[in-house]
């Protein structure tokens, strides 16, 4: 098994992982996430959004990278793996909708669209 999927077994399903986490497993996975990031097609990118966006609507979200440990590793840098121009409405945040993590999405939110 690759490392993540070991972490994952170990420490939670669906890419949740506990503060059991090391802080140098925490930056190992956020390190493995960049590089799949990088790796990825520009069709993978929006099929992962349409399905964070029907975990959402379905209500069966995620919710990943939400752990101190994890958010601590964000310190370090981001790699987001698409950018979205959205409304400024607060009612419409865009990584809850599409179930993305901190540091997965760069937001810019208009007024007046």
């Amino acid at each position: 098994l690759a490392r993540r999927q070991e972490l994952r077994l170990l420490h939670g399903d669906a890419g949740m992982y506990t503060s059991v986490l090391t802080m140098e497993e925490a930056r190992m996975l956020q390190e493995e996430r960049n590089e799949d990031v990088k790796a990825s097609t520009p069709r993978e990118t929006l099929d992962e959004l349409k399905a964070g966006n029907a975990r959402f609507w379905t209500g069966t979200a995620e919710a990943p990278n939400l752990s101190l440990i994890e958010r601590t590793t964000l310190i370090d840098g981001q790699a987001p793996k698409v950018m979205v121009i959205g409304c400024a409405d607060s009612r419409v945040p865009i990584e809850i909708v599409f179930d993305q993590g901190l540091g997965d999405v760069f937001v810019c939110r208009n007024a007046g669209n």
